[in-house]
């Protein structure tokens, strides 16, 4: 082919020179061969591409989610204001304005100028929870390993942007054999003092908006880095260690990005906080404060030094300090690409090991919290409940709101100086549960903060001073969400099997989300009419011509697998029960609100049909929900032992 261009290019000039018909004959012969020698490459990429479409197009996957994701507008910023105040509409002002916005940001610690060391080190002198073992300490300490290296490499999600080198992740797994060894001696001459090239810590600042803020702010924009591939797979084996020893050294207050923790912990406890404060009749209200940028203005020799406070070995800490050795960034926006600036203080949004370290980072100021004898909280069975946290997002549950809420801005205040946190009070809210009017008209006369009249979004989560309004604010709501986005897929050629993966791949875990963090009774008639809307979308205007019972049954039993809301509804209960029951989720034989469970009258019929994952907790034979929305249960004698049950 290469051959033919040539040929082809020769007899172009040499025919707009002479205008000779031999000349121009001979060119289409030779064009007539180009095009022969390309028709049957052509015609296998489309028989591949079709091959692919059948292969994929009814199975849950990328191509799917392609097909159904909404036409989103284009990540372009045709204007924004610059940190002096002015409207710039230029690309490379606008460029310039974030990379002003952001180095501005990154270089928050040293504008405020870094507090003394011994300072650092006396707050956290008793602030810090606990500390590693020997034993914890080795394992982090070993050498990296090509085996290590391997497991990262294939942890990468292909079709991810690359970072400034350009080399995606498929380059790495591709050619893994020959760059794994290099890479491993790399990362491991480390130990020995040495730095990594300034071009390998260079990242991309990608701009993407946040809904509902005002378009022409660079704050209102989520900086997310790219890194280089290398980079990511060193920060994947870093965080792949911490991650084992992290509950640990974080008390279960914090359920973001902790291994065996999920947000529902968190919504599931304020929610019996909630509930347990209305039985008892004590005063409380909720606080969730807003922490400005709190991934990019972390310190770091705060974070260092809270590492080494955890008593984090001196070769893992070397790493970490190899990752943040004067790191660099430029912004891209609308294809335009700023200058390069220098990177001081911040967590990168986009590297796998940032969350870990940030809930690190945060553990101290928890821990003041719950040290602090003037901010009272709930009192459970064992503890005192004041705070549960997802990363950045704090909720405290303030029983005695006129002394505690002081403290609390003062423990931000104390922390931020060190920290580099900013408490964001205009964007904190607060939702009166069980606080008189008289002292809430106080509150509000002495802090800046949002007063929820009715409800207070958390984790994704609305809730409400009224357990019974839990259904009515977070159910309906979102399957007309739902509803609006069948409908709007409706039209689209795919199969009625292609709708039952739709059904899997997006509706169900929307729906289960909600199964899994609200312990709230659902009523039957919208598990119907859910069915039966799920049911339409698959068969379209024609009349349904198998039952759905028969679809929801497992492949091998003949079925088609079809999401099971009921099923679904009721073992996502089940699993908590059996966390109870073993003693992996609490206290066995009783709730986190510390009151004993009540007996259903009858047994909890329908459980063989719903499906396999029930059958594995058959020995639960009592469930009952009562009105006001806790999971209330008594277990048979014989319970399954957490390595029985698979759930």
């Amino acid at each position: 082919m290469a051959t033919l261009h040539a040929a082809i290019r020769t007899l172009e000039l040499e025919h707009q020179s002479s205008g000779d018909a031999d000349t121009y004959a001979r060119l289409l012969h030779q064009r007539t061969q180009l095009a022969n020698a390309l028709n049957p490459r052509i015609q296998r990429a489309m028989i591949q591409t079709r091959c692919f479409f059948a292969l994929h197009e009814d199975k849950p996957g990328r191509l799917l989610a392609r097909l159904l994701r909404q036409r989103r507008r284009r990540a372009y910023v045709p204007s924004i204001r610059s940190p002096a105040g002015t409207l710039v509409r230029d690309p490379m002002h606008i460029a310039q304005a974030f990379r002003e916005y952001y180095s501005t940001l990154y270089h928050s610690v040293e504008e405020a100028g870094p507090p003394p060391g011994h300072l650092i080190d006396d707050y956290l002198a008793t602030r810090i929870p606990y500390r590693l073992t020997d034993a914890q300490r080795t394992t982090l300490g070993n050498p990296i390993s090509s085996e290590e290296a391997l497991q990262a490499t294939k942890k990468q999600k292909n079709g991810k942007a690359p970072g400034p080198d350009g080399f995606p992740a498929l380059y790495y797994k591709q050619f893994g054999k020959l760059l794994i060894p290099h890479m491993v001696k790399t990362f491991n001459m480390l130990l020995s003092g040495d730095t990594f090239h300034p071009h390998s810590l260079s990242a991309t600042v990608v701009v993407l908006p946040k809904e509902g803020k005002d378009p022409q702010q660079c704050s209102s924009y989520r900086p997310i880095s790219l890194l280089n591939g290398d980079l990511k797979i060193f920060a994947t084996i870093l965080a792949s260690r911490l991650g084992a020893v992290l509950p640990a050294l974080v008390k279960r207050d914090q359920v973001g990005f902790v291994p065996a923790r999920e947000a529902r912990d968190g919504t599931i406890r304020t929610l019996n906080m909630i509930h347990a404060a209305r039985s008892s009749g004590t005063p409380m209200l909720l606080l969730s404060t807003d922490a400005e940028k709190a991934f990019d203005r972390v310190s770091w020799p705060f974070m260092f030094s809270t590492l080494r406070a955890m008593n984090l070995p001196a070769p893992f800490l070397l790493w970490v300090a190899a990752l943040y050795h004067v790191p660099n960034a430029r912004v891209g926006v609308n294809g335009v690409f700023s200058e390069t600036f220098q990177i001081r203080n911040g967590t990168r949004q986009g590297c796998p090991l940032s969350p870990l370290l940030f809930a690190l980072t945060l553990e101290p100021l928890l821990e003041s919290v719950r040290n602090n004898a003037k901010i009272p909280g709930l009192r459970g069975r064992r503890y005192d409940h004041k705070v549960s946290a997802y990363a950045d997002d704090l909720l405290f549950y303030v029983t005695d709101p006129i002394t505690a809420i002081p403290e609390i801005i003062h423990e931000f205040g104390v922390y931020g100086q060190l920290a580099n946190l900013k408490l964001n009070m205009e964007k904190s809210e607060i939702l009166n549960v069980t606080v008189t009017e008289a002292v809430e008209r106080v509150l509000r006369r002495i802090h800046p903060f949002v007063w929820c009249a009715k409800r207070m979004k958390y984790l994704g989560i609305w809730l409400t001073k009224h357990p019974q309004d839990l259904f009515r604010e977070n159910y309906p709501p979102l399957w007309a969400a739902v509803c609006r986005d069948l409908v709007s897929w409706r039209p689209m050629r795919v199969s009625w099997l292609g709708k039952i993966s739709i059904l899997k791949m997006n509706i169900l875990p929307r729906l289960l989300y909600l199964f899994q963090a609200l312990p709230i009774q659902v009523p039957a008639a919208f598990l119907d009419r859910a069915r039966s809307f799920c049911s339409r979308f698959i068969w379209g205007a024609s009349r349904a011509r198998l039952s759905g019972r028969l679809l929801s049954r497992p492949k091998s039993a003949g079925g088609l697998a079809l999401p099971d809301l009921d099923g679904y509804y009721r073992a996502a209960h089940l699993v908590r029960v059996v966390e109870w029951t073993t003693g992996v989720g609490g206290r066995c034989g009783r709730t986190w609100s510390g009151r004993r469970p009540r007996v259903s009258p009858r047994p909890c019929l329908g459980w063989r049909r719903i499906g396999d994952p029930l059958r594995r907790v058959a020995t639960l034979s009592w469930v009952q929900l009562y009105g006001s929305g806790t999971l209330c249960y008594a277990a048979a004698p014989s319970l399954p032992t957490p390595r029985q049950c698979s759930l």
